[in-house]
């Protein structure tokens, strides 16, 4: 009961946003991320926030159709993606930190 006055409350219309703003930052448009992370920060907001809401929607789903399950399947390949995502950009981090570092090494040894 609570949860369904929490829905009436705009709490599905937070849910619908965040789901759709997990879609967005997927894309490998990179403008599109930063744009969404400025426009949530102005609101005191991160992607963190973004993703638990998305997380409690999906958890909230119900378990007898066949669609729900189908939406639980995308919701679950978006914070895939988010997290696939998220281990890549560490990796190319620590390339360039090691080239980094290899040519200031060579600077002082010369």
């Amino acid at each position: 009961m609570f949860y369904l006055r929490r829905l009436d409350s705009g709490l599905l219309t937070y849910q619908l946003i965040s789901h759709i703003i997990g879609h967005l930052c997927i894309f490998k448009e990179i403008p599109i991320k930063e744009r969404i992370v400025m426009l949530l920060n102005r609101n005191k907001l991160k992607l963190k926030d973004v993703k638990a809401v998305i997380i409690d929607y999906r958890d909230n789903l119900g378990d007898t159709k066949d669609s729900d399950i189908i939406e639980k399947e995308e919701i679950n390949k978006i914070l895939e993606c988010r997290k696939k995502k998220k281990k890549k950009n560490i990796q190319i981090k620590s390339i360039i930190l090691h080239f980094f570092f290899f040519f200031f090494f060579i600077i002082i040894i010369k």
